[in-house]
């Protein structure tokens, strides 16, 4: 897989699709070269899938924050997590780590993404009191923001159970707390499978393209924090859906 960027430098990739949750299969993606160098004592399968171009738009703003370091909040929706490791070479990016729920598909992811150099932090990015202590909601706000001092902190905001692609106020919350930029990254690959989850999971399909769409928001001060919810909810629908319309992935 070649991925394509605006400073014309290409990384070959690799798709390997590593095997099935207790709701589908996952795929995850990693880099050749540095990053398999760092990787290199991590137990990997062979893969022999064909290659798939990988666009990208507006990554001068995600060279940006990978150039400063410190930390750095990842977002980008549930149903695109097994594109997400394409979008962060680890050979020039913050170290990062994942926030992921404490359901059983989150132990099985947790363990996929392990795998490509990316720890978790379990608990929920939702705001919900209930939920925060049902799913460890608090705890991971304190690891989250500990992350966030040192590295990037990768986020589906409409995580683990919906709605789908409405954001929950968890990651603005971050946001103001920690005072970290925020990188929306919209992720598409066409052909695709198109799981029966709630959240519609995108996987790739060989001999295909691929698109990676990058923006920048840092919370507003003074801003109330329902408005900037809303706002950032459509920046980040915004980046997918051009994305999509790269790939000419259908919904």
């Amino acid at each position: 897989m070649k991925l394509l960027q605006d400073s014309g430098r290409t990384d070959d990739l690799k798709v390997d699709c590593c095997g099935t949750g207790p709701s589908g299969f996952i795929c995850t993606l990693s880099l050749d070269g540095a990053e398999r160098q760092q990787n290199r004592g991590l137990a990997r399968r062979p893969s022999d899938a064909s290659p798939l171009t990988i666009a990208a738009m507006n990554q001068q703003a995600a060279e940006a924050v990978w150039a400063q370091g410190g930390g750095v909040l990842c977002v980008f929706w549930h149903s695109r997590i097994g594109l997400s490791p394409a979008c962060w070479p680890l050979d020039r990016a913050q170290p990062a780590k994942a926030l992921i729920s404490l359901s059983a598909d989150g132990e099985f992811i947790a363990k996929a993404v392990a795998r490509q150099g990316f720890p978790a932090v379990r608990g929920s990015s939702a705001n919900k009191d209930k939920a925060q202590k049902a799913k460890g909601g608090s705890q991971a706000l304190r690891d989250g923001l500990k992350q966030l001092k040192v590295g990037a902190l990768a986020i589906t905001p409409d995580g683990p159970r919906g709605p789908v692609n409405i954001m929950a106020e968890g990651l603005p919350l971050m946001a103001k707390l920690s005072g970290a930029p925020v990188l929306f990254i919209g992720l598409s690959c066409n052909p695709a499978i198109r799981l029966n989850s709630w959240d519609r999971a995108v996987l790739p399909l060989p001999f295909g393209k691929g698109a990676i769409v990058w923006d920048r928001a840092d919370y507003p001060e003074g801003a109330d924090m329902a408005q900037v919810t809303r706002d950032w909810t459509a920046r980040l629908n915004a980046v997918e859906a051009r994305a999509d319309a790269i790939t000419g992935l259908k919904p």
